[in-house]
Order: C-alpha cells, then sequence, then structure tokens
C-alpha cells in the first residue's frame, strides 16, 4: 500500500520536496531537501539490530528486502551465493561520522562511542543489507558524488553480464 501511495503521489506531481527537519543546514544556500519522514524501521528490522545501524544502513535493508520481494526473487534463509548488492552514495553514514568525530573531539579517544564507528564507513549500509539477507555475492559501495546512483546501476548490471552474480539489488 505504501509504494501505490508513494507512486499515486509522484503521479499527482506531488513534491516531497520540504525544508529540511533533520538538521540544520550550515550556511547552506539552499534549505531543501527530498528526507524521508515517518519511516518506522521496526516494521522490518527488529529492535536489538535497529541499535547497531544508523539511518542510511536502516534504508537500505528495508529497500534491498523490499527491491527482492518486488521482484518476485525469493531470498533463501540459508544465504544465495548468486544475490548481491550495489549501492551508490554521495555521503552515506554522513549523521553518524559527525556525531562520532564530534565526541572524539570533545572528549578524545575515549569518548568517541565505539558502537558508531562501524556507521561512519561509506559501506556499512551495503554491509548491512548484504549480512542481513544472507546475500553472499558481490556486495560493494561506489561513491561518485552525484553519480553514485548511476554508478551503481551500471556496476551492478556488469557483475550480472560478467556472471559474477545472478541477481543484484542496486541504487
Amino acid at each position: 500500500a505504501e509504494r501505490e501511495r508513494f507512486r499515486d503521489r509522484l503521479l499527482a506531481g506531488e513534491s516531497g520536496v520540504r525544508s529540511i527537519t533533520g538538521f540544520a543546514p550550515p550556511d547552506a544556500t539552499s534549505r531543501l531537501a527530498a528526507q524521508v519522514h515517518d519511516f518506522d524501521a521496526t516494521r522490518w528490522i527488529a529492535p536489538m539490530k535497529l541499535r547497531r545501524m544508523d539511518e542510511s544502513a536502516q534504508y537500505a535493508m528495508v529497500a534491498v528486502r523490499e527491491a527482492f520481494e518486488d521482484a518476485g526473487y525469493p531470498v533463501s534463509k540459508d544465504g544465495d551465493d548468486r544475490a548481491g548488492v550495489v549501492l551508490g552514495t554521495f555521503s552515506a553514514g554522513g549523521h553518524a561520522t559527525a556525531d562520532f568525530l564530534n565526541a572524539f573531539m570533545s572528549a578524545g579517544p575515549a569518548g568517541a562511542p565505539a558502537l558508531l564507528f562501524n556507521s561512519t564507513v561509506a559501506n556499512a549500509a551495503a554491509s548491512a543489507a548484504g549480512l542481513e539477507l544472507k546475500l553472499r555475492g558481490p556486495n560493494t559501495t561506489v561513491s561518485q558524488k552525484e553519480t553514485s546512483g548511476l554508478l551503481a546501476l551500471t556496476t551492478g548490471a556488469d557483475f550480472i553480464i560478467d556472471d559474477r552474480a545472478e541477481v543484484i539489488a542496486t541504487g
């Protein structure tokens, strides 16, 4: 129902771009963004797992799971050697990195929250999705500024063309 509502709003010309509310953009010319609102990760991810995941990983995990479901590709509970994930990012883990570095700079190494560290690397989101779904095919994160999503799509297609995977969730 949510995907259909999203589709219908897009087709009606409704924009999801609004004033930024998730953080205060310092000295930015624009104050607009297409933020995710009303996302309840607990519908898909156990609360104990959520404690160790930043928002990027939560979004990736749910998006990859739903992409496989929408495609009608059953992911085995035992794992899948021929399925993988390729995600593109400009700034994955940005909030976690900022929180980690702020704590590190203000309190030193002992004050830096160790649980945030794994979310400071760009490949955390793709890794979390691959681990959760036991996808043992390629797991790659690419970062090339604004073209990261397109590069992820072409990289995923190359993995399939080169027979390195049968299925790739990408975006």
